[in-house]
């Protein structure tokens, strides 16, 4: 009588132990990966959000301009008021009521957008014949100008800037026949 040898089928402890830590590897490495991928995909809608607020509060010193000055005739709001309600030069603007001014440009409706007042300044414009431009420079002790510039940051250290130069309006009013 034969008798046959049966194999057994199976793995054996030390293939299960070697499976599991490769997989446990491949595992960590795809969790490093995938960590700062999913982490990291949230800061170019920071940055997007930054620079709506910023645009809001820009949009807010044009549209106030132009309400009071254009729309409204207004003789009674120069470009000195205008300076005023922006901020003083070099500093941040955290509040509408910061140090008892009245600063309304970063305030949207539910909450206030602070903002860096970089420029606020009258400044006169130059031709300049060899470079065939205009520039424009700071007037001497701030005296008001026909133009105002301003610059704004969403914070001093920050790159992120919106610049505008406000020119004086005068109203001149038409005949009415």
């Amino acid at each position: 009588m034969l008798k046959t040898l049966s194999k057994e089928s199976g793995f054996t402890l030390i293939e299960i132990v070697v499976t599991i830590i490769i997989a446990v590897f491949v595992l960590m490495i795809m969790a490093l990966v995938t960590g700062e991928t999913i982490s990291g995909s949230i800061k170019p809608i920071q940055e997007l959000k930054k620079n709506l607020e910023l645009h809001n509060v820009m949009e807010n010193i044009h549209y106030d301009y132009f309400q009071s000055v254009i729309l409204a005739h207004g003789d009674n709001f120069t470009l000195r008021d205008l300076q005023k309600k922006i901020g003083p030069q070099g500093k941040n603007i955290t509040d509408v009521t910061m140090g008892g001014g009245y600063f309304p440009y970063g305030w949207n409706g539910d909450n206030f957008t602070p903002y860096y007042v970089e420029k606020n300044e009258f400044v006169v414009d130059e031709l300049d014949k060899d470079k065939k431009i205009i520039e424009f420079k700071k007037t001497e002790n701030n005296d008001v100008s026909d133009f105002l510039l301003v610059s704004i940051k969403d914070e001093k250290s920050s790159s992120r800037r919106l610049t505008a130069i406000f020119s004086k309006f005068t109203f001149i009013p038409t005949r009415q026949n």
